[in-house]
């Protein structure tokens, strides 16, 4: 009805315009508009339009016209224009003339103008243009103007931002996460208007650290949709940060092994976290905890080959008042971790007071969104020559003295960029040792693979005793019997030896034993029980064999074979044997005990054995058996002469 109204007085404007125009063009017909150029349609939020019309001075006046006015008319009350400039206009001119429009958004329908000028002489005329068709353009479009949290409800902006009126629009909500309630779901909307509503989370319960999502949706009754979606930023805390009396006041994060934000597989890695009271009372049973989120919101933190026992946490225990606390992570990526980008972050948390209670989450030396964790990226190595890297790399035993068969099992990784195909070679030396071994791999190890490798060597008899180096390299890029890369850097591993040398000086080591198995049968375990004590002034370690079991059973064990004892101080050796099938009546081995300055000590340890019961048949002899196989003899001669006889008779 308004814009009816409006084009109504258009028209009277317009006519009243042509009437006193028609009047004085009649005596003078003097200035004519004409029509050039006007846009056949425009978009309701272009804003801008230009016209081209022409002015003219002709007919009967012959004296300049001066004093050039303008005015317009429109069927839309917000719309403005820039009038010409003309002045003045001599006999004959003619002058284009470029008038530009603006109006607001939103509106719809045509634009219906028209342009009237007057002179000082009395002259005027009026131009009704071309009606401008405004095109229909349906939109919808929703703004977060508060985000939610889990203390906090979310409040979104739904706008009509085109140029259609809306009788209903509809709200809605899809997610895997959370369900929501809207104060208003379900409303009318004006072009060019807006509506606020408050999205409120149902049941949300805890959110983790990948943080969760709802997808609103708004939908007009012509079908126009709009869609947003509302994150709740995860946090490694239970609740969310909340309390206030913990502060994470540093954390520094040291790459031993190259750049802190950048991690390559098995690089060592140093983590310092200060965490400060800030309260005027004091926090007990605090804990320090490390998180590590891969891009799923997971916590692969576990993955991590910590040095420390508490591995992830620390448990401080009270921080005082303006006190501080530091702690310190050390951990290795394992060669198997999977590479990507992921997000490291710290909580320091009252167990005491409870997570829900007082929880930090946040430190102003993290890099990510909202100071809540540092991005890292972990690389796989793209230098040919660090392709290959060792990892759980044992000992059996873990020390050995001169003689021992060592055993040395490790896992081979490929952690380069580029899968390995044919063969690979492992090599293992030490020139004190006399070590030079090699083990191959035959399959393909592609990238993340791994397979293991063991070697076995003898400690020689003349070794001393020492920690000695071996180192581990490998090559690889196999092709016709050439390998054509290898190892830019061994892997040293240390390996000690101890009690080699000969058994001099006053006795050191008291061997004392009792057997843990009852009286054991053939084939059956035999397990003693040895005690070690040192009988030295100071600390010392010593190494421990057996001896002289061999004709009656089988060593399977001996453990530990090295033990570190304190002055006066005892360990218990376990010696666990298969006796042999034939193994019967009284036997003995001997304990040895071996000191690294080759002192050496031994003890005798006798053992029963029952012996099998074997099924008899017919008389026992007792101790006298040859009188009783000659007893038997002739009871069986007696036996055969009775029956000859017999025979004889019934002939």
């Amino acid at each position: 009805m308004k814009n009816k109204n409006k084009f109504f007085s258009l028209i009277v404007l317009s006519i009243l315009a042509l009437v006193i125009s028609g009047g004085f063009v009649s005596a003078t017909d003097c200035l004519t508009l004409a029509e050039v150029t006007v846009p056949e349609d425009v978009d309701h939020d272009q804003g801008f339009f230009e016209v081209e019309f022409r002015l003219s001075y002709t007919g009967s006046c012959t004296l300049p016209r001066t004093g050039i006015e303008w005015v317009f008319f429109s069927n839309i009350d917000e719309m403005t224009w820039t009038a010409p400039t003309q002045s003045g206009l001599g006999f004959g001119e003619s002058k284009l003339l470029k008038v530009p429009f603006t109006f607001p958004a939103h509106h719809s329908g045509d634009i219906s103008i028209s342009v009237m000028v007057t002179s000082a002489e009395g002259d005027a005329d009026t131009l009704a243009l071309t009606p401008i068709e405004i095109n229909n353009a349906p939109s919808i479009k929703i703004t977060e103007t508060q985000v939610i949290t889990q203390t906090q409800d979310g409040v979104i902006e739904v706008e009509n931002d085109g140029n259609i009126n809306w009788a209903d629009v509809e709200l809605s909500s899809s997610t895997e996460d959370f369900e929501v309630e809207f104060s208003d779901d379900e409303f009318n909307l004006p072009a060019g208007e807006k509506k606020t509503i408050t999205v409120s989370p149902v049941d949300l319960g805890t959110v983790g650290f990948g943080g969760e999502y709802v997808v609103i949706t708004a939908t007009s009754n012509d079908g126009t949709t709009d869609s947003i979606t509302m994150n709740i930023e995860g946090s490694f805390c239970e609740v969310g940060e909340i309390g206030g009396r913990l502060e994470i006041t540093n954390i520094e994060i040291n790459n031993k092994d190259g750049d802190d934000n950048e991690w390559f597989l098995l690089d060592v890695i140093k983590i310092d976290v200060e965490v400060e009271n800030t309260a005027n009372d004091d926090v007990d049973d605090v804990m320090i905890e490390l998180g590590f989120f891969d891009s799923e919101g997971v916590n692969q933190v576990n993955d991590f080959e910590f040095d420390n026992a508490d591995e992830e946490e620390f448990d401080v225990g009270k921080i005082r008042d303006g006190k501080e606390e530091t702690v310190t992570f050390n951990f290795r990526v394992p060669a198997d971790f999977e590479e990507g980008d992921y997000k490291l972050t710290i909580k320091a948390y009252s167990k005491d007071l409870g997570e829900d209670v007082e929880c930090v989450d946040t430190s102003r030396d993290h890099d990510g969104v909202g100071d809540l964790f540092t991005n890292i990226d972990i690389q796989r190595e793209d230098d040919e020559g660090k392709f290959i890297a060792f990892d759980n790399i044992e000992f059996t035993p873990v020390e050995g003295t001169c003689g021992d068969r060592i055993t040395i099992t490790l896992d081979v990784f490929n952690v380069g960029d580029e899968d390995l195909e044919d063969r690979i070679k492992v090599k293992l030396k030490n020139t004190e040792l006399g070590i030079d071994e090699f083990f191959e791999i035959i399959s393909n190890l592609d990238q993340g693979d791994k397979e293991t490798a063991s070697f076995d060597f003898v400690i020689p008899q003349n070794a001393r005793d020492d920690s000695y180096t071996l180192r581990l390299s490998s090559e690889y890029d196999y092709n016709r019997g050439n390998y054509r890369q290898g190892s830019d850097v061994d892997e040293v591993v240390s390996f000690r030896v101890i009690g080699c040398g000969s058994p001099v000086g006053e006795k050191v080591a008291d061997i004392s034993a009792v057997l843990d198995s009852d009286e054991p049968m053939a084939r059956e375990e035999l397990i003693v029980r040895a005690t070690i004590t040192n009988l030295k002034s100071d600390r010392a370690s010593f190494a421990i064999d057996a001896f002289g079991y061999q004709s009656w059973a089988s060593l399977d064990e001996l453990s530990p074979r090295i033990v570190d004892l304190a002055a006066g101080a005892s360990e218990d050796v376990v010696l666990t044997f298969t006796l042999d099938e034939d193994a019967c009546g009284e036997e003995s081995f001997d304990v040895e005990v071996r000191d690294s300055s080759g002192m050496i000590e031994t003890r005798e340890i006798g053992v029963n054995i029952g012996c099998t019961s074997q099924p008899s048949v017919g008389f026992d002899l007792g101790d006298n058996s040859f009188l009783w196989i000659v007893g038997i003899i002739n009871v069986v001669l007696v036996v055969l002469i009775i029956v000859v006889a017999v025979r004889v008779a019934r002939r």
